[in-house]
């Protein structure tokens, strides 16, 4: 393209933009210099194409001065968004004002670089006159609006959002004009409400919504009722409506209020005529109307009861003419009469019923009429009679209690007693009831008293103590039990008991110190004595037979002899000390395998050739809590016994078993013995220095000790034996000795 041929269009092309009306100029940013300049500037601003083009900046110096500080070329919106619109003033050489709307493009290349801009002029003077006119009617519209006392807004049809309100609105719902603007008409409506006023304004129905009362909420969410009246207006190029609103929230109030007692009144009539029994009479008594209550009720048809004198429905009632007067003397006084009667009915049974005799003057009138009004009482009744058998059993009750009891209420007075209570607080309960029982007894006498019963009243727990009580001079064993409402107090006189346990604690006290004694006395036995006797054991193996007398030497063997049985005796008799003093009660995991050997190695040498009869079938490795020595103790004696109670024409045989049984250990020895004939001495067996085989040696303490020491251990032992026979020795111990 020639240099000719672009300027020939860039001729035609401002040629066709004069044409069209705006002013167009361009500026090449990186010379600075304007590139392109339509020729219809000097119409608007009065000055010579030539002095433009050669000095474009006389555009700049026509803006008004008040434009020119937001008159910038490239201001921060148009280098931010490339394209900016404004509009401002300018003054001419003849001093005229006209308004320009000016819009401004910038140009990139293909490197994002801003090679040009480009500015749109268009004089829009006449607009503005015209816009300035209608601000003016627009001023005095937003006089009448922003002034008028009623509450009123303008808002979007399409966006339903506020578009202005006047201040009585600000001031009624209590929102800034700021928050209205935030908002939309649908905040003000309660949700129910919104779909109808949607409605309304999709299908432009707004003629029902003249006058049309309303629920609105203000900014602190309280309630108000307006009515309103709105019109279609065009607010600044939107559709819209203004509208205006009354506050009627009184006259809705007064309104409800009016249908709210005329409902009630129509409930309470409706629920007098069916739950009362009515009747009218003339001032004769004679019955004019009954309603359908009262002919439920009796069974009896209207035409059996209208024209009758009303005590013909009634019975029970008190004899004679006089009741019958006194009803009419006090209707005449005009006096309302009330009372309890029976109401008859048709199956010839009765309703208690509570009916009022109500006199009734016609106004202006000296005639008069009685409203007979009454209700069905028999459930009352029936209630009444249920509530003095229920009281009736619970005296029965009570006073089937051996115990005293008295009942209170939640405000500390007395409500009931039995006759035990009676007696032991010595007043009777008619003289008790109702009064305060810090009155009847003080709380000085009785503060320990006060505090316990507080404690169960307010913690509503129960509560039981010994107290000794003063004013009495008794002791008291009193139990307090919460209940829904109040307390309730059982007690017992105790002072006997107490004197008992006294006197057990004193008899306590004795065995002790008998105890103590006997701890002592097994000291002298294992200490003492035994040292003597020991004594005389070496000064008799110091003494040589050889020098004695033959007779001299037999009373020596028998001294000897004699000091060491009664060793024998005295430790036996410290070990049956020891065992009930209960001094060595070590209780541990033991086996029974591991107790057998030890009590197996006690076995004295000149029965050890004995060993390989005794036989075992313990079938487990059994354990459990018990006493080591005790059982040990025990098997060992038993074996022992079996040994020297062996039969001399056959070879011993021992048999020692154990299993678990429940909760217990089972051990039993079985031999083939002398035995014993346990019918002659079975009461005797296991007791102190009892022996049952003549020709053997013993003192009688084997036996004795197995069972004391098998009781010990929190079991028991069994014997089963038979002459010639053998002997079977069986004890059941439990699994867990408890400790103590």
């Amino acid at each position: 393209m020639t240099v000719l041929k672009f300027l020939s269009d860039q001729h035609f092309l401002a040629d066709i933009l004069n044409r069209l009306g705006p002013m167009i100029w361009t500026k090449d940013i990186k010379s600075g210099q304007v590139t392109f300049l339509t020729d219809n500037f000097s119409e608007v601003f009065e000055v010579p194409m030539d002095l433009i083009r050669l000095e474009p900046s006389v555009m700049l110096r026509a803006i008004h001065k008040e434009d020119l500080p937001f008159v910038d070329l490239f201001s921060k919106a148009l280098l931010s968004n490339q394209y900016e619109e404004s509009e401002y003033r300018i003054v001419t050489p003849s001093d005229k004002v006209k308004w320009v709307m000016e819009r401004k493009q910038l140009v990139k290349n293909d490197k994002g670089e801003i090679i040009r801009l480009n500015v749109f002029l268009l004089e829009i003077t006449q607009q503005k006159e015209e816009a300035l006119r209608v601000g003016e009617s627009e001023k005095i519209y937003r006089n009448l609006f922003h002034r008028h006392p009623g509450p009123m807004w303008v808002y979007d049809t399409e966006t339903l959002e506020f578009l202005d309100v006047n201040e009585a609105a600000v001031k009624f719902y209590g929102y800034t004009a700021d928050e209205f603007y935030r908002m939309t008409v649908r905040q003000i409506r309660p949700r129910e409400d919104v779909p109808e006023l949607l409605s309304a304004i999709q299908n432009n129905n707004f003629k029902e919504y003249q006058g049309k009362k309303c629920k609105h909420i203000r900014k602190d969410g309280s309630s108000v009722y307006v009515q309103l009246f709105s019109n279609p207006i065009e607010y600044k190029g939107r559709p819209a409506r203004v509208v205006l609103a009354t506050n009627i929230t009184k006259e809705m109030e007064a309104e409800w209020l009016r249908e709210k007692e005329s409902r009630y009144l129509k409930y309470f009539e409706e629920a007098v005529s069916k739950s009362s029994l009515l009747a009218l009479t003339d001032d004769q008594g004679n019955l004019l109307r009954v309603n359908e209550n009262l002919l439920h009720k009796t069974g009896l048809p209207a035409e059996s009861i209208i024209g009758k004198k009303w005590n013909t429905l009634l019975a029970g009632l008190p004899s004679g003419t006089d009741w019958k007067e006194e009803v009419r003397a006090s209707i005449m006084r005009g006096d309302t009469w009330k009372g309890e009667c029976k109401l008859k009915l048709a199956n010839g049974n009765f309703k208690w019923i509570n009916c009022s005799f109500i006199p009734i003057y016609k106004e202006g009138e000296e005639e008069m009429c009685c409203l007979f009004m009454a209700e069905d009482i028999s459930g009352l009744k029936e209630t009444e009679r249920q509530n003095k058998e229920y009281a009736q059993r619970i005296h029965n009750i009570l006073e089937g209690i051996t115990d005293a009891i008295f009942v209170l209420d939640k405000d500390w007075n007395f409500t009931n007693s039995n006759t035990e209570a009676e007696r032991l607080l010595n007043k009777k309960t008619g003289e008790m009831r109702g009064k305060n029982i810090w009155e009847i007894f003080p709380r000085e006498e009785g503060f320990r008293f006060y505090q316990y019963f507080r404690k169960a009243k307010k913690k509503r727990i129960i509560v039981e103590f010994e107290e000794y009580f003063s004013p009495k001079d008794r002791w008291y064993d009193i139990s307090i039990y919460p209940s829904a409402d109040g307390l309730v107090v059982c007690f017992r006189d105790v002072t006997e008991r107490r004197s008992k346990d006294l006197e057990r604690k004193q008899l306590m006290d004795q065995l002790f110190i008998q105890n103590r004694d006997l701890d002592e006395f097994t000291y002298i036995t294992s200490h003492s004595l035994r040292a003597h006797i020991a004594n005389i054991s070496m000064l008799c193996s110091a003494i040589d037979p050889a020098g004695l007398t033959p007779a001299n030497q037999e009373i020596f063997e028998r001294i000897f002899q004699s000091s060491g049985n009664l060793d024998i005796v005295i430790s036996d008799l410290n070990t049956i000390l020891t065992i009930k003093n209960r001094k060595s009660r070590l209780v541990e995991k033991i086996s029974v395998q591991n107790s057998f050997v030890n009590a197996i190695s006690r076995i004295p040498n000149e029965y050890a050739s004995f060993k390989k009869n005794i036989h075992t079938d313990f079938g487990e490795d059994l354990e459990f809590l018990s006493i080591r020595n005790h059982l040990e103790t025990i098997l060992f004696q038993v074996i022992v016994n079996s040994i020297r109670f062996r039969s001399m024409q056959d070879a011993p045989k021992i048999e020692v078993s154990a299993y678990r049984k429940s909760n217990h250990i089972v051990l039993q020895v079985k031999d083939n013995g002398r035995g014993m004939d346990m019918e002659k001495i079975g009461p005797q067996v296991g007791k102190l220095y009892k022996t049952f085989c003549p020709g053997v040696s013993g003192k009688g303490l084997g036996l004795y000790l197995c069972r004391l020491l098998a009781e010990g251990l929190g079991g028991k032992m069994e014997l089963e034996s038979q002459p010639g026979e053998g002997t079977t020795v069986t004890l059941i111990l439990p699994k867990k000795l408890r400790k103590n």
